[in-house]
């Protein structure tokens, strides 16, 4: 077993709680890891200040088969809306490779930026290897409210004042 305050580490100011059994047999050379074992998370729960993220009844089950890290099983509370995750990536020393990951969230609350309180969910996926990853899906706002007084009038001439200032320095159109 690994004490969970041990993400303290990788997450400052988190707050860790909950339970990590492990278990990691590391062979081979840094060029071709062979790694063989798990890593099960049991009711973790994570606090982040900023953005505020809340974490809370998590649990995963992640397999480390020769270099390849697979996620058998993973989901939680984020913010009071449910996550499950799923996927796997080839671990090497260029980083990640043949990554599929995917994340799936319904009805979190959020409040972000400061004064945007909204409800969302999502549904997204990684993909690629090595420095080469990218993030696709939807995030949709399922409600949003926002509690800041706002100057449209401030905004809107700001806009406009950026507009004619691209203009100008565009130039005069010319018919076609």
């Amino acid at each position: 077993n690994t004490d969970s305050k041990a993400l303290e580490a990788f997450i400052p100011g988190s707050n860790p709680s909950g339970q990590i059994r492990t278990s990691i047999i590391v062979r081979g050379t840094p060029e071709q890891p062979n790694l063989e074992g798990f890593v099960n998370l049991a009711g973790i729960q994570l606090q982040l200040d900023d953005p505020p993220i809340s974490i809370t009844d998590t649990n995963a089950q992640i397999q480390l088969r020769s270099n390849r890290v697979q996620i058998a099983s993973a989901s939680g509370n984020i913010n009071g809306g449910m996550f499950t995750a799923s996927g796997g990536a080839d671990i090497s020393p260029a980083g990640l490779g043949n990554t599929t990951i995917a994340l799936n969230l319904v009805g979190a609350q959020t409040e972000y930026p400061e004064g945007f309180q909204s409800e969302i969910s999502s549904r997204l996926t990684l993909n690629g290897s090595g420095t080469d990853l990218e993030i696709s899906g939807n995030v949709d706002i399922l409600s949003g409210v926002y509690r800041r007084n706002i100057d449209l009038t401030q905004e809107v001439v700001s806009r406009i004042g950026t507009s004619s200032a691209q203009a100008a320095l565009a130039g005069p159109r010319r018919p076609s």
